[in-house]
């Protein structure tokens, strides 16, 4: 039963931790921290709303490179600097790079597609997004659409967000489990 407790002991103290390691595993985590809250603050406003997959991979790359500094001794924190300042530096050059070029944006971040035009799912845009008319529907309802003749385009867009334009008139052919009132 010792054996056990030694184990357990081990796992969640460690056996070479002290109340200094503790204290600076506190400051470390703080300056990193603050160190990337900083860096953050650098990159436009832009990418702090809806996240391309681009964005999405610049968030994972900062999470690995603020977490290891925190808590390994082995690791200096100028070392977690670097990083964070080097993705950065990468996020600024490709944004400004995307902003002059179509191509490269696109490249980067895909392009809208079209999923519903004037009414009507354009099932085969869905199946490649591999969107259920299900899912569509949901979406649909939570935006407030009881008809789907509302709609005269319907967007996915690079984010995941849906973007709807509506059109003026309005016919009869109702969203599925949609609450409707005459």
């Amino acid at each position: 039963m010792s054996l056990f407790f030694d184990e357990f002991y081990k796992l969640f103290i460690g056996t070479d931790t002290t109340i200094i390691h503790l204290l600076e595993i506190v400051f470390r985590t703080s300056f990193m921290y603050v160190y990337a809250i900083l860096n953050v603050r650098l990159m436009n406003k832009r990418s702090m709303g809806l996240l391309s997959p681009f964005e999405i991979i610049i968030i994972i790359a900062l999470g690995a490179s603020v977490g290891d500094p925190m808590f390994y001794r082995n690791i200096p924190l100028i070392h977690g600097m670097f990083v964070i300042s080097t993705i950065v530096l990468i996020e600024r050059i490709i944004t400004k790079i995307s902003m002059k070029s179509g191509y490269f944006e696109k490249l980067l971040n895909g392009t809208p597609v079209l999923i519903i035009k004037d009414g009507h799912l354009e099932e085969f845009a869905m199946k490649k997004q591999n969107i259920t008319k299900d899912e569509l529907y949901s979406i649909l309802r939570l935006r407030g659409v009881k008809h789907m003749s509302e709609i005269e385009l319907a967007y996915l867009e690079t984010s995941g967000s849906l973007s709807i334009i509506r059109k003026n008139s309005v016919d009869c052919e109702i969203i599925p489990n949609c609450l409707h009132r005459p």
